[in-house]
């Protein structure tokens, strides 16, 4: 992460490295799960994928056939 001193620069054994670099990486989920919390309510996956599909068809011109493909 930015401010994060170079792992190699600090810790001298695998083990610290390894350390390290997991400490790291649970900052960072930590930081993405509150983001992730911040910016609002959940939505609903699927109907958001759904409303991307009928946007993304309306765009490409597709009528009532469908030109993009789903799951």
């Amino acid at each position: 992460m930015a401010g994060d001193p170079p792992i190699d620069d600090v810790h001298d054994t695998a083990d610290d490295r390894t350390r390290a670099i997991r400490e790291r990486a649970i900052r960072e989920i930590v930081r993405l799960w509150d983001e992730g919390l911040a910016s609002g309510p959940a939505i609903d996956g699927e109907a958001a994928f759904e409303e991307i599909r009928i946007m993304l068809e309306g765009r490409m011109g597709c009528g009532s056939r469908p030109c993009v493909s789903g799951p």
